[in-house]
């Protein structure tokens, strides 16, 4: 959750990404193909009750934690923030707090996970489930978003070997595995991050280390990836001319987002590695194609922390300012 602490892939990484499982022992590896979206789909009637669990951690309610939080308000979302006004340890707590929370919800409870301080909503929660749906998720299998980089071992004595060498080269455009953000029933969560924590060498570890190593060796039956952005699109070594954000198209809750080389509409944006510069230009259109409410969300929304406490965005987020109409005419003419 650390926004300073991703880093290589080609050149500077960020929170790894790749396809489905992969038991990478002496050769051959397994896996699920996670298929882009083809097309945008239909609108569809708002969700009735609350599917989702979206659950992020966070020591300090700084500025970018407060766009990732206003911009799921904007979609309707809960967010549950674990860790809040607690000391940053590592960015391992990730993985601990949430394996915690896990334990106090329905075991059949879908749950989403996002990094704090790098992450943009881009459509409501019967998008984000009809995009988890479209990706075929086998039970007792955790969905992670992909990418393009393999932190932190490709900065590493030995690492690109390692990269190019042991991790999967099944289909799809981003190969390496990316800690930051994942889709899962609780009860396969929950077995997984029990896995990874009697798995990590001490307390301390980077998570996306942790993560990627366990995929590589051993994890076959519990991952799958988002190899080509359908859900989750990570934005180290993209290029915006591939990922573009319509913000002045009927939204109704669907996503605004484009990725042109796998024609999908992935409804997170996660700014891993090297890509924080375009969160602020993607920030301003994603709040933009969000539509008119920004000022009532930021006046009326709230946060649930990890001990059930609700926490009004407005005290969290003070300094939170809402696009202009003036900002708003720059990021048509930008039209990301």
């Amino acid at each position: 959750t650390n926004s300073n602490n991703e880093g290589g892939g080609g050149e500077g990484g960020g929170d790894g990404g790749g396809d489905e499982g992969g038991d990478v022992g002496g050769g051959d590896v397994g896996g699920t193909h996670a298929h882009a979206v083809p097309a945008r789909p239909a609108p569809t009637k708002p969700a009735t009750a609350r599917r989702i669990s979206v659950v992020t951690f966070a020591s300090d309610a700084n500025s970018v934690f407060c766009d990732t939080v206003f911009t799921a308000a904007l979609q309707g979302l809960d967010v549950t923030v674990l860790g809040i006004g607690k000391p940053y340890q590592g960015n391992y707590q990730k993985l601990t707090a949430a394996r915690a929370h896990l334990t106090t919800l329905d075991p059949d409870r879908l749950v989403l996970f996002v990094d704090a301080y790098d992450v943009l909503f881009a459509a409501n929660e019967v998008d984000i489930l009809e995009r988890y749906a479209s990706l075929h998720v086998p039970p007792g299998r955790v969905v992670f978003g992909a990418e393009s980089g393999c932190f932190p071992d490709w900065m590493a004595p030995f690492g690109r070997s390692f990269c190019e060498g042991r991790f999967p080269k099944a289909g799809g455009e981003y190969r390496y595995i990316n800690s930051g953000c994942w889709m899962g029933s609780a009860a396969a969560a929950f077995a997984l991050l029990t896995d990874l924590a009697a798995y990590t060498p001490g307390r301390g570890v980077d998570d996306q280390q942790v993560v990627s190593h366990y995929y590589v060796r051993a994890a076959s039956s519990q991952f799958v990836l988002d190899r080509n952005a359908t859900l989750i699109q990570s934005m180290h070594l993209v290029s915006e001319k591939d990922v573009t954000v319509d913000a002045q198209a009927p939204r109704n809750g669907s996503s605004s987002v484009t990725n042109k080389r796998t024609r999908s509409h992935p409804v997170l944006l996660h700014f891993n590695g090297g890509s924080k510069p375009l969160h602020v230009r993607y920030r301003q259109s994603i709040l933009q194609a969000a539509g008119s409410g920004c000022s009532n969300i930021a006046a009326q929304a709230w946060v649930t922390s990890g001990d059930g406490r609700r926490l009004a965005l407005k005290d969290l987020c003070p300094a939170f300012v809402c696009p202009t109409k003036a900002s708003a005419s720059s990021a048509r003419r930008r039209r990301l």
